[in-house]
């Protein structure tokens, strides 16, 4: 097994082909930015010995009212288990859960688990595709049947203002290993579901969270503590505190003061690590786990 799953460029670009796909190459930390209203940070480490990921617990319990009051235990890391398989799977997004239960795409995505899990895919970026095209109509039939508000814009020049969700998968698909993030994007009045690979050497950092969080976590001094060492040799366990100080950092009262918009990152942080010995395992389990998920 390589412990790079490709050769990495000087700083960030889109590589790749239309019948190969895009791919995310990157030598240093990749930002996978959010629409401004989203509430959630995920952070991904690769390491020679398998995947670990962190996600925040806060989330909104109703997303029509930005102000009522977040929960701050949700569970937003999820596992995939199959024959060829061993999978986390981080979500966020505009549009995930309504209170009344209407509309639940952790719940559409465990029925989607379930359809594939008897399918062969050469590897992971073709399950993605897949997934991704079976569960753009349920945002669409949403709309259509009223039970989903229409969709308005918030900002034209924010380039994620259209980005209704995102899934980030990592872990190993045919016994190797490999990353990708699925997002639905609201075009020509529908979602329209887009995959891309994401290449990783050992140590890098993916990281979802608000805008203009990741350049002051890595640049401002006031941020020190909270940068904890990486590297092409980082442990599980140096992974685990790695992801852990993002997550911790994009929900700090100090990033709070320099970005508002990071109130939004909170609550019980819960940790994943996906490795060939042992599969998908909790390093910090969440403190409740979302009754939509099969949980195994």
């Amino acid at each position: 097994m390589s412990h790079q799953q490709s050769q990495t460029v000087s700083g960030a670009r889109w590589i790749g082909s239309e019948d190969r796909g895009t791919v995310l190459s990157y030598s240093g930390s990749i930002l996978l930015g959010s629409r401004m209203t989203g509430m959630t940070a995920i952070a991904l480490c690769y390491t020679k010995f398998g995947y670990v990921m962190a996600a925040d617990g806060r989330a909104r319990n109703d997303p029509a009212k930005p102000d009522y009051e977040p929960k701050e235990d949700a569970q937003k890391i999820f596992g995939i288990v199959g024959s060829d398989k061993m999978l986390a799977v981080g979500l966020m997004g505009e549009i995930i859960k309504l209170p009344d239960g209407s509309f639940d795409l952790v719940a559409e995505i465990a029925k989607q688990k379930a359809r594939l899990a008897n399918l062969n895919f050469k590897n992971l970026r073709a399950y993605v595709d897949k997934l991704g095209d079976n569960l753009a109509p349920i945002f669409d039939q949403g709309w259509k049947d009223g039970i989903l508000d229409p969709w308005e814009e918030s900002d034209p020049n924010d380039e994620n203002d259209d980005l209704i969700a995102r899934l980030i998968f990592a872990g190993y698909f045919n016994h190797r290993p490999q990353s990708a993030h699925l997002e639905f994007r609201y075009r020509n009045n529908k979602a329209e579901p887009k995959a891309d690979n994401i290449l990783l050497s050992p140590g890098q950092l993916v990281l979802a969270a608000p805008p203009g969080i990741k350049e002051l976590i890595e640049n401002d001094p006031q941020f020190s503590d909270y940068r904890k060492p990486t590297g092409p040799d980082i442990p599980i366990e140096g992974a685990r505190v790695f992801v852990t100080s993002w997550i911790e950092a994009c929900g700090s009262s100090l990033a709070v003061k320099l970005i508002p918009k990071c109130a939004s990152v909170g609550g019980d942080t819960h940790v994943a690590a996906i490795t060939p010995s042992e599969g998908f395992h909790w390093l910090t389990p969440p403190r409740s786990f979302d009754e939509s998920w099969p949980q195994t």
